[in-house]
């Protein structure tokens, strides 16, 4: 019997008026295909979606990819997972799938136990399963930091030739003002330098604010 559905637009569809079903877009840079539209359904998602795309780690996400059908108390039922991933790891490439909750709502024993049944049917399928909560990410100023350097990015990518311009302009260790300093005056778009810390070339205290007085260091080796 067919158990898992992979789907080409896999959206659940959100109660209206509701205060707690707050959806969106993220805008993916680990897209199956490229860019990419990520669909989400809470804060909480949307957090992770910020948080895996900086992960080296991590070389595509989706929201939403697949359905699988199970039994739980007697009942066929079927459950769609709030984000799937590939991620390298010691044995390769290596696909995920995560449930976002918030910790309250696990402290529930039905739900803990609806979950166990799921990441069995996952693993018997050969995929990993886990829930995650607000405990597995990062503190909120790491995470408001990551998405200034995201946003700033703008249309730089990993072709452009303003990625050896600024490395080769820009010393081992500065501070964000000095860099973006020393860009401008040679007219290069500020935005790179947000790239080589999207690409973590660059690196910085995260749980810090981002300030013109941040220190930055070289992470190439």
């Amino acid at each position: 019997m067919k158990d898992i559905y992979r789907k080409e637009h896999m959206r659940r569809m959100l109660g209206r008026y509701s205060k707690f079903n707050i959806s969106g877009l993220f805008k993916t840079r680990k897209g199956k295909f490229g860019e990419n539209w990520l669909f989400f359904e809470s804060y909480l998602e949307n957090a992770f979606f910020n948080q895996y795309e900086f992960d080296p780690s991590i070389v595509t996400i989706e929201s939403q990819p697949l359905s699988i059908s199970y039994y739980f108390e007697g009942k066929k039922r079927f459950y769609t997972p709030d984000i799937g991933l590939v991620q390298c790891s010691d044995n390769g490439l290596q696909e995920k799938f995560k449930e976002v909750k918030h910790s309250s709502a696990m402290k529930d024993k039905t739900t803990r136990n609806k979950y166990k049944r799921i990441r069995r049917v996952f693993k018997r399928l050969g995929y990993e399963f886990e829930v995650v909560t607000e405990e597995n990410l990062k503190s909120e100023q790491a995470l408001r930091n990551l998405e200034i350097i995201y946003k700033s990015v703008g249309n730089i990518t990993s072709n452009s030739p303003l990625i050896d311009d600024a490395l080769s302009c820009i010393p081992s260790c500065t501070t964000l003002g000095e860099a973006t300093t020393a860009l401008k005056a040679l007219q290069i778009d500020p935005c790179v330098l947000y790239y080589l810390l999207y690409k973590q070339l660059y690196q910085f205290d995260l749980n810090q604010p981002l300030r013109s007085c941040t220190r930055l260091t070289r992470n190439i080796h």
